[in-house]
């Protein structure tokens, strides 16, 4: 899970990755930035995650890449046009 948004409508920065071994959800590293409804995709073993809405509501242009060597998200150039709700996949 990368993202959302909370009860009250909050954009989380929480990010939760499953380990297939033993089956269990934990808690990884924080986005930067809260966003929900963004594009996620897996290129290259980093996990990209584009665009989205912010705490206002507004459509996000910037995308973030997770990087598990050093279990860390670093920024990566920004999409051409914000988006939210989008779908991604590696080409």
């Amino acid at each position: 899970m990368v993202g959302g948004k909370d009860v009250a409508g909050r954009r989380l920065r929480s990010v939760e990755a499953l380990d297939p071994r033993e089956g269990v959800w934990r808690g990884a590293s924080p986005l930067a930035e809260g966003r929900s409804s963004c594009g996620v995709a897996c290129v290259g073993g980093q996990l990209f995650a584009m665009g989205g809405n912010d705490d206002s509501g507004g459509l996000l242009s910037t995308v973030e890449v997770y990087c598990p060597f050093r279990a860390a998200w670093h920024a990566a150039p920004p999409l051409p046009f914000a988006c939210s709700g989008c779908a991604a996949c590696p080409v």
